[in-house]
This record gives structure tokens, C-alpha cells and sequence, in this order.
């Protein structure tokens, strides 16, 4: 689920807009893992082209 997502899922289940605190705290809980995932898979690249 990305950030747009869980807004609009929000919205539907609460009828607001989640807080600013709140997608803060969904960014630090998901963002590390996608850019993990995104690093890896560069360093797989890296070593492949060379």
C-alpha cells in the first residue's frame, strides 16, 4: 500500500484525512523497506553491468 492509498482508505473508513502525524508515522514504517528493496535490487544492477 502506498502513501495515496492508505490516505484514501483512511478517508473512507474515518471520513477525514489522516493527520500529518499520522502519514509521517505510516512513511517511517514503510519507506525504509521500499528503499532496502530499491538499494538492493541497484546493487544487483551495479554488479551485473560491470
Amino acid at each position: 500500500m502506498d502513501l495515496n492509498e492508505y490516505i484514501d482508505w483512511y478517508q473512507e473508513h474515518f471520513g477525514i484525512s489522516p493527520s500529518q502525524k499520522l502519514i509521517e508515522k505510516f512513511i517511517s514504517v514503510n519507506h525504509p523497506l521500499k528503499m532496502e528493496t530499491k538499494d538492493d535490487d541497484n546493487k544487483k544492477g551495479d554488479i551485473d553491468n560491470k
